[in-house]
């Protein structure tokens, strides 16, 4: 193992805990710190980075910086594996830059595109899974221009039941294109929607998350990513969280 490598016990505690290097060699002289269940009282003492390590009863792990990033997932692109036309996956593109263990932030299916929150940071995923956090979600279903008005009819009314779909507002937008539908919702049901539309024989042609919780895709090409900003975190971490558990 060359210098540079090798990571000391006093290092090892400093990097992990809010103590300075000088505190952490006291804490070890004074026989505070365990490897592997042995008191070990030199701060010198050489680490492989597979050991157990407790300082007064606790386990030290080591600090992780946490990332945040917003990517614009294309239709039909994998989140950790190659598609079948092998088209990189997304962690494989954010892996380009960081290598960091990401999840998403409620993830949508594969089939669905648009804006994903990715981050290291557990805690933030672990808060977002609970089915009733209350988080702005803007998505936009663009139908085929020769949609009916009677399947029209028939997706608002799957859209607006309140055993499915938490929606809170649909508006309709025409072109020369399509019929897009912006969907407004506070739930995390949408998933939902393209099984419903699969199942009811309804033609679309994409379904793409754009806003969520005080963030946009905007500016960024599909396919692709940029780091949140730090009023993007701040919205993320403090202002959406899931509502009390009402008591029976």
């Amino acid at each position: 193992m060359e210098e540079s490598e090798i990571v000391r016990l006093s290092k090892k505690l400093a990097n992990a805990s809010a103590l300075s290097r000088r505190e952490a060699t006291e804490v070890i002289k004074k026989g505070e710190v365990s490897v592997n269940g042995e008191i070990i009282k030199d701060p010198a003492f050489v680490l492989s980075g597979t050991e157990d390590i407790l300082y007064k009863g606790q386990l030290i792990k080591e600090k992780v910086h946490h990332e945040y990033f917003v990517f614009n997932k294309a239709k039909n692109m994998c989140f950790d594996k190659k598609s079948e036309k092998n088209r990189p996956s997304v962690i494989e593109i954010v892996q380009k830059t960081s290598s960091g263990n990401f999840l998403s932030v409620h993830p949508v299916s594969d089939e669905m595109c648009g804006l994903l929150i990715l981050t290291n940071d557990a805690d933030i995923v672990t808060k977002f899974e609970k089915k009733e956090s209350v988080v702005k979600q803007l998505y936009e279903l663009v139908l085929p221009k020769e949609t009916s008005d009677t399947d029209l009819e028939k997706i608002k009314n799957y859209l607006f039941d309140e055993k499915t779909i938490k929606c809170k507002h649909v508006n309709v937008v025409r072109s020369d294109e399509n019929i897009t539908l912006i969907v407004e919702m506070y739930g995390f049901d949408m998933d939902l929607v393209l099984p419903y539309l699969h199942a009811e024989k309804l033609e679309y042609v994409k379904l793409d998350r754009v806003y969520f919780g005080g963030t946009t895709k905007k500016d960024i090409s599909r396919g692709w990513f940029r780091p949140m900003t730090k009023q993007e975190i701040i919205l993320l971490k403090h202002f959406y969280n899931p509502p009390p558990t009402k008591k029976i």
